[in-house]
């Protein structure tokens, strides 16, 4: 692993190793039953896994460690990764997870979970590894290296007029961010457009041999992801979003203007600007004819 990660850093790819800090079964990395969180009745707190890439959830049940043992998961998980040569690790379960744990008073009613996990990303980034969280709750964003899979959807709810990239408005320019997985979307056009929108990158999902075994895999998001099969429209989207990604940057946003309810516009720090038509005919815009299912961008000054 160590070879894998000196090779990447050689080529200026960022690569993150993620660990589930906060389950275990029976008995994982040092942690039993008696060091799971409790509920009030003093009963250990169990609960189903879910996966933010393949929005899967299985029936298996694991326990929630407790509250008071993260610190040291934690540093198991540092000194597991120095030893390993892992140069980024990811803590997907614990950037998206709020508990509580009645062990202790100041951990009831979840309590304290933004602190707790604040100061453990931040011995993480003191031990010099680079931090990924992954759909990540706010205090974890703001303090993550790198947050993928962000939100490019709202639950769309019939309250709502219209569909913002709230999530982009609130962290672009504060923490790099990239999508939810193009390739597992129902409608791979209009996901390209919102990460557009809102200028974060496109990310994919992708595996490299496909084993036969798989077929029967309760994970559909395994018959979308073969690198192979969708190289193409990788390198196409990369090809055409990169020179807009450059101009934008990590710029954070600070105009966003809804036209009508196919035409956005979205200005950036610094000048740069991006216009999206989400309708199925040009539209004349201030800043020019923008074709039907696409975008234009530029730099205003």
């Amino acid at each position: 692993m160590e070879k894998l990660y000196s090779a990447l850093d050689k080529k200026g790819i960022n690569a993150f190793l993620d660990y589930d800090v906060i389950a275990f079964n029976k008995s994982g990395g040092g942690f039993s039953k008696k060091d799971a969180a409790v509920y009030s009745s003093g009963m250990s707190i169990t609960y189903t896994s879910f996966d933010t890439v393949s929005k899967a959830s299985n029936d298996d049940r694991f326990y929630l460690l407790s509250r008071s043992n993260l610190s040291r998961a934690v540093e198991k998980i540092i000194k597991v990764s120095a030893k390993n040569g892992v140069s980024g690790i990811s803590l997907n379960s614990l950037g998206t997870t709020v508990y509580s744990d009645y062990a202790n008073q100041e951990t009831y009613l979840a309590n304290n979970m933004e602190n707790d996990v604040a100061k453990l990303f931040a011995g993480v980034k003191k031990g010099g590894y680079k931090l990924l969280s992954t759909s990540a709750n706010s205090y974890a964003a703001v303090n993550a290296d790198f947050v993928n899979d962000a939100p490019i959807y709202s639950s769309d709810n019939i309250a709502f007029d219209f569909d913002v990239p709230f999530y982009e408005l609130v962290f672009k320019g504060y923490v790099p961010l990239s999508s939810v997985s193009i390739n597992l979307c129902s409608d791979k056009d209009n996901a390209i457009l919102r990460c557009a929108e809102s200028g974060i990158s496109p990310s994919y999902t992708v595996y490299g041999n496909f084993r036969k075994e798989l077929v029967t895999n309760d994970n559909t998001f395994i018959f979308g992801s073969s690198f192979d099969g969708i190289k193409e429209d990788i390198y196409s989207a990369v090809n055409k979003a990169k020179d807009y990604l450059k101009l934008i940057g990590n710029a954070e946003i600070v105009g966003y203007e809804i036209i009508n309810k196919d035409v956005r516009i979205t200005r950036f720090a610094g000048g740069g600007y991006t216009v999206v038509n989400y309708g199925e005919a040009p539209v004349a815009t201030q800043y020019g004819e923008v074709a039907a299912g696409g975008y234009i961008y530029g730099r205003e000054g």
